[in-house]
């Protein structure tokens, strides 16, 4: 990976030469004397680690640097450069989150080497899972946004089969007239009243398929507008859920409420809807084959108590949280539950975990991005031969 690279701050020049000559051959030092210096070296280059006096003159103390160097790379491990290697010293520094500290005597090589490279060993395994979490929330984000799309295709079933019988009709109708224009020519004589005819026919058939083409335009838009209220949102994703339950030889029921009063979604209406249909699949997938399952949007007058006493339920387990505003806060629930067989809450629960089984579960993967996405709380609650119940909450 290349020599290590570390920066010292110190205002005493004399040290900062020691370290470098203690140092020379293997690890590349920079000398700051002041902290704005050692700030803005910092900011543009990617340091191994940081010796950082713990007393710098007139300026702040080196414990205000270290958190200040924290906040500007959160992966560079910093040690306190001390004269006074005490109890009280290490006190501080674990206390403002360095790495360690080093007594400033330079007669112990040993002891300042391990701590040191300990330090760049921990740099750069951070700067590893840095990126390596980077990488996997990208690509997190990507398969979420996969899967959605997917969805959202299953979702627009009842647009699809219509869009297919006006695609026939559409087709009968040209295909007739090409027919006629083909049997025009196979006919011959070309007099002028059948060119003319010819011609009212072929701006017809261009009209037609121009018309066409628009709501095929309109379509492939669609799934990217949003949906305009928390009630159409619940309508579609019930529709589609109850469409499928229809086509099994399960006997149940599927029942869904309105909010009143009704109130505009102006967040992922897509991201409310995916969740919403994965969760009613769930539930009609849960092995009980007959009883009631229902959709309840419903306002969360005061989101903080309600999210108290949840927590206080041990039938409850907590998948994802939000901070709500408790001041001028709407927030929605959307609470789904259905009959439940012998699942446990932390069974439950557990089939929500990224490593769940041998791969993801794609679809409970897709619900927690979806609500990640919607910054909202997901929850379930499980009471074995009672009752399944799924609820996520959104501040809109």
């Amino acid at each position: 990976m290349g020599r290590p690279q570390i920066i010292i701050v110190d205002d005493e020049t004399a040290v900062g030469r020691a370290v470098e000559l203690r140092l020379r051959g293997v690890v590349r030092v920079v000398h700051c004397v002041s902290i704005e210096k050692a700030l803005n070296t910092i900011s543009k280059t990617r340091f191994d680690a940081a010796l950082v006096d713990v007393n710098l003159g007139g300026q702040a103390s080196g414990h205000d640097l270290v958190v200040r160097v924290r906040e500007l790379d959160p992966d560079l491990a910093t040690i306190i450069f001390t004269g006074h290697a005490n109890y009280k010293t290490a006190l501080q520094s674990l206390s403002t989150h360095s790495f360690d500290f080093i007594p400033k005597r330079l007669n112990d090589e040993r002891m300042f080497e391990e701590k040191l490279y300990k330090a760049i060993e921990h740099t750069r395994q951070q700067r590893l899972k840095t990126r390596f979490s980077t990488i996997t929330d990208r690509l997190r984000a990507e398969l979420a946004n996969a899967i959605l799309d997917t969805e959202f295709e299953v979702t627009e079933r009842n647009l699809q089969r219509g869009l297919l019988v006006e695609s026939l009709q559409s087709f009968t109708s040209l295909l007739g007239h090409v027919e006629f224009l083909n049997l025009k020519i196979n006919d011959g004589g070309f007099r002028y009243p059948m060119l003319t005819d010819l011609k009212d026919r072929s701006s017809s058939a261009v009209r037609e398929m121009r018309e066409y083409v628009g709501k095929l335009r309109d379509y492939t838009a669609r799934p990217r507008q949003g949906i305009g209220s928390v009630n159409e949102i619940v309508d579609r994703a019930a529709r589609v859920v109850q469409e499928e339950i229809a086509e099994t030889d399960n006997e149940l029921r599927l029942e869904w409420s309105t909010l009143k009063p009704n109130v505009s979604f102006p967040g992922d209406s897509r991201a409310l809807l995916a969740a919403i249909v994965i969760l009613l699949r769930l539930v009609a997938r849960s092995g009980v084959k007959t009883g009631v399952v229902t959709l309840t949007p419903t306002l969360v007058l005061h989101p903080r108590t309600e999210m108290a006493t949840l927590r206080s339920r041990n039938s409850v387990r907590i998948l994802r949280a939000a901070e709500f505003h408790e001041r001028g806060c709407t927030v929605v629930g959307i609470e789904i539950r259905g009959p439940n067989k012998n699942t446990g809450a932390d069974q439950a629960a557990e089939a929500f975990r990224e490593d769940y089984g041998i791969r993801p579960a794609l679809e409970t993967w897709c619900v927690l991005a979806m609500v990640g996405r919607l910054n909202g709380v997901f929850l379930v609650e499980a009471r074995p031969g009672i009752e399944l119940r799924y609820r996520i909450m959104v501040e809109i």
